[in-house]
């Protein structure tokens, strides 16, 4: 596909307009290990001493940068990269553009490819997955990596299946730990907003490094506390783009609480009238975490030639999820009930009928409040060595962590809810008690606010939810030169690697069998054993023209196996201009997630219409509806989703100064897994798909029932390939740097993103979607820093900018686009001699407020924007 030339014309106004931004896009060398044989973590290449400056697109976030940023964790670090905005995710917001995140958790993902298309390595390693899932893609908890470790972050960005593995579609993200120090380093720092709330953030971190003999030993530890910032914090998010209504149903029409509405909050609804309910001011804009990190790193020098290495990691922690109170529908309250208000009472007296049990629409005193517990380990045993000019490594690793997540407050199980509400609910939690043996009864009225106290206890469950991840892997590799060229040596890196992953997702009983209340959850229990070998060969055709060329072989247990290429090409027509381009393939195999999903039950109800009346009885057309049951599980047989990617781009020292990069990227991803539960019914309605009797489906299998009377009996679904998605845009990278005399150094640095292409196709015979500026993916996204430097003062301001795009399906009022953003940040740290420094970060100076968004519930894009408003962090840091 031809690259347009508007997109790039408008990349440089851009980039003209905006201070420049931050992060130089360079590979970066890593240095000997100290221990007289070099270690290979470069990410891009396992070819040793080869260079590859200018050859990939590499993201290079190093520590200066980091500790500038003012971040406290690598999500707070990353959601600023132009590269990482569109699908990496937290917990904060109750966003919808990721349905289903776990609790405390945190992924990554490169060009809204997903956090399944973009793996994360620690040290060039692979790194277990999280036991639970977002929504159906398997991801690496960035949560349990603590930032204190990390010396610096090297991104590919571009697809890296042949190097590092076939579901590196969008490329892979490298965290290079700290290693080989000495001394001690003491930091801290604490965050406040300016703002009337109690958000606040406290990082605590220690480096101490020591060597004896031959060894060198490197830990770290690393504390973090963040208060929790909830919706009602924020005018915004407090004043709710959308809301709900409480109402008490009296044959058949609804009537507001009079008890707790207001005149002003009586609203119209459906049936009758209702009471205004804001249920997003209970929900958390950004959760309360705890946690601890342990890291250490040993080198040891065993002889001359070899070494051994060790890597040990530990990670405590602990968070909570918020959201509003379970609503409590459908249930029936009897006129006996000991707190039944006269006016409803009269109310049902009027039609003559006074035997008709209420029925609520209201909710429960209590919000949702969930506790999130991670441990995680990790273990690397590792040895290096040089035999006859070839280098060698290779390395054992253990990887295990644990999640629970468990209801601390507001979900209520069913059967107990209707007990109380008949006055039948026993004083040890029972339903088999009645109101003239001592059963408690619930008052649901006034949305319980007036309600027994030990009463609501008593029906409240913790349904745990306990997930396991388990990881062993085996990797070995060698690289050295073959022989000489006319150009240079022709140089080759070879491994192969072996690696078990297991996972199990194992909710309460009670929550499996639907009997907590707004609580849906899967079980999932899965393995597999995967294999692979790679070649990589680096060939320097003329002076100024090599190639890269590298081959992978990938076998999983349960998904196939495939080979992958990648060839790169780098032509220097001078030595100030560097032009490169790649071309590769990918196979992402089903996560875990999805192939080991438990069978889940619900009840679904379809409109019996022109487009769905072969799916209805004449009786439920009368209707209007048919009600039919949906069972959901993994599936086994899923094959794997493919991708070709493409890069093409240069590297430019325009003068000494001024260095230029600017890369088109594109991605044609086929096979996507999804699920769609329409494309089962329009398959059987094109007669591509037979339906079967009551009973007839076999378990797990896709598919419907029909029963004898012509209603749709029963969808049974599962994850399928079904789509596909082509995506393509442009990086931009300014560097630009000078000398002054007498007033200091200046350093310019721009890093922009512009996302031209994303067409998705929901099924293979669908119409695509163009969401490249639609809603949540703005066509532009761009980080800009001027830095100055003066004596033992470093200075910078920062823009981070986000374009406007439109606004989601839900919008109302005329609210048709999300308008741009740009919001500066600042940084300004003094060095007190070589060893102590002190630096205060504020972020969103000008405190502006996010752009309203009238789609999502609490009217903010989280993924693009949010509402912390201004806020600042004082850090210090001390070294012995």
């Amino acid at each position: 596909m031809t690259p347009k030339l508007n997109p790039i014309m408008r990349a440089w106004a851009l980039c003209a307009a905006l201070s420049p931004a931050m992060i130089a896009t360079h590979a970066m060398a890593d240095d000997a290990s100290g221990d007289g044989v070099e270690r290979i973590v470069t990410t891009g290449s396992h070819i040793k001493g080869v260079d590859m400056e200018g050859a990939t697109p590499l993201l290079n976030i190093d520590e200066e940068y980091i500790k500038s940023s003012g971040a406290n964790t690598i999500s707070e670090l990353l959601k600023d990269i132009p590269q990482f905005q569109q699908g990496t995710f937290t917990t904060q917001g109750g966003t919808t553009k990721v349905g289903s995140q776990p609790a405390g958790s945190s992924g990554v993902s490169l060009r809204g490819l997903g956090t399944a298309s973009t793996p994360v390595l620690i040290n060039g390693r692979r790194v277990q997955v999280s036991s639970f899932a977002n929504e159906s893609d398997s991801f690496i908890d960035i949560n349990a990596i603590p930032l204190a470790a990390v010396e610096r972050i090297e991104v590919l960005m571009d697809g890296s299946s042949a190097l590092y593995g076939a579901d590196a579609v969008a490329g892979v993200v490298n965290f290079i730990m700290k290693r080989n120090y000495e001394g001690v380093e003491l930091s801290g720092s604490y965050s406040q907003t300016t703002q009337d709330d109690d958000y606040s953030k406290t990082n605590l971190n220690a480096v101490i490094g020591f060597s004896y003999g031959e060894s060198n030993t490197t830990l770290v530890f690393d504390y973090f506390d963040r208060d929790a910032l909830m919706h009602e914090d924020r005018k915004r998010t407090r004043d709710a783009t959308f809301w709900l209504d409480t109402a008490i149903d009296v044959d058949y029409s609804d009537y507001p609480d009079p008890w707790d509405c207001p005149e002003e909050d009586v609203v119209d609804t459906k049936y009758g009238q209702g009471c205004f309910y804001n249920y997003v001011q209970y929900r958390a804009t950004i959760p309360d975490r705890e946690s601890l990190g342990v890291y250490l790193f040993n080198d040891t020098k065993l002889t001359d030639d070899t070494a051994m290495f060790v890597e040990l990691a530990y990670q405590h922690n602990e968070s909570q999820s918020y959201d509003a109170p379970s609503s409590i529908s459908g249930f029936s309250i009897p006129w006996d009930h000991p707190d039944m208000p006269q006016y409803y009472a009269d109310i049902n007296a009027e039609d003559g009928y006074p035997d008709d049990d209420l029925t609520t629409y209201t909710r429960f005193p209590d919000r949702r409040q969930k506790e999130a517990e991670l441990d995680a380990y990790r273990a690397v045993l590792g040895f290096t060595g040089e035999l006859a000019d070839w280098y060698w490594e290779t390395a054992a690793s253990y990887g295990y962590s644990e999640n629970t997540i468990k209801a601390v407050g507001g979900y209520y199980h069913e059967d107990k809810v209707q007990a109380a509400l008949r006055g039948e609910l026993c004083a040890d939690g029972s339903i088999d008690c009645s109101p003239d043996s001592g059963g408690l009864w619930y008052n649901p009225f006034n949305r319980g606010a007036e309600a027994d106290r030990t009463v609501v206890k008593l029906m409240q469950e913790k349904a745990p939810r306990k997930g396991e991840s388990t990881m062993y892997a085996f990797d070995a590799k060698v690289s050295g030169d073959i022989w000489q060229l006319p150009a240079g040596s022709l140089s080759m890196a070879a491994g192969a690697e072996y690696r078990y992953e297991e996972i199990e997702d194992k909710p309460d009983q009670l929550a499996q069998d639907g009997k907590i209340i707004n609580l849906g959850v899967t079980e999932a229990k899965a393995d597999r054993y995967q294999w692979s070998a790679f070649a990589e060969f680096y060939v320097p055709v003329t002076e100024n023209f090599d190639a890269q060329l590298a081959l992978r072989y990938d076998d999983y247990e349960d998904a196939g196996d495939d080979f992958n290429p990648k060839i790169g090409l780098r032509y220097t027509p001078f030595d100030s201009l560097v032009l490169r381009a790649s071309y590769g393939t990918s196979f992402r195999a089903p996560s875990l997630s999805q192939t080991g999903a438990g069978i889940t039950e619900g009840e679904g109800y379809l409109p019996c219409d022109n487009e769905y009346e072969a799916l209805c009885s004449d009786d439920s057309i009368s209707v209007g509806e048919v009600e039919y049951d949906r069972v959901f599980g993994g599936n086994p047989n899923l094959q794997p989703e493919t991708a070709d990617t493409y890069n093409l781009g240069l590297s430019w020292d325009v003068t000494k100064n001024l260095n230029v990069t600017l890369d088109y990227w594109s991605y044609d991803y086929e096979d996507l897994i999804d699920v769609d539960e329409d494309f089962i019914l329009q398959a059987y309605l094109r007669g591509e798909l037979d339906a079967k009797a009551p009973g007839e489906l076999a378990e797990g299998e896709v598919g419907l029932e029909i029963n004898a009377d012509g209603d749709l009996h029963k969808v049974q679904n599962s994850y399928i390939n079904i789509g596909k998605q082509e995506v393509e845009g442009f990086d931009i990278g300014i560097t630009y740097g000078f000398e002054t005399n007498g007033w200091g150094d200046f350093e310019l640095l721009v890093d922009a993103t512009y996302l031209d292409n994303y067409k998705r196709w929901l099924t293979s015979d669908s119409e695509p979607e163009q969401l490249a500026g639609d809603w949540t993916y703005p066509e532009w996204i761009a980080l800009s820093t001027l830095r100055w430097d003066y004596k033992q003062w470093r200075v910078s301001l920062t823009g981070d900018y986000t374009d406007s795009y439109n606004d989601g399906p839900y919008q109302y009022d005329d609210h048709p686009t999300v308008d741009s953003w740009l919001v500066w940040h600042s940084n300004v740290t003094y060095y007190i001699g070589d060893d102590y420094d002190v630096s205060l970060t504020v972020r969103n100076i000008a405190n502006d407020a996010p752009p309203m968004a009238t789609s999502p519930t609490a009217g903010v894009d989280f993924i693009n924007h949010d509402t912390l408003g201004r806020y600042w962090t004082l850090a210090f840091s001390a070294r012995f």
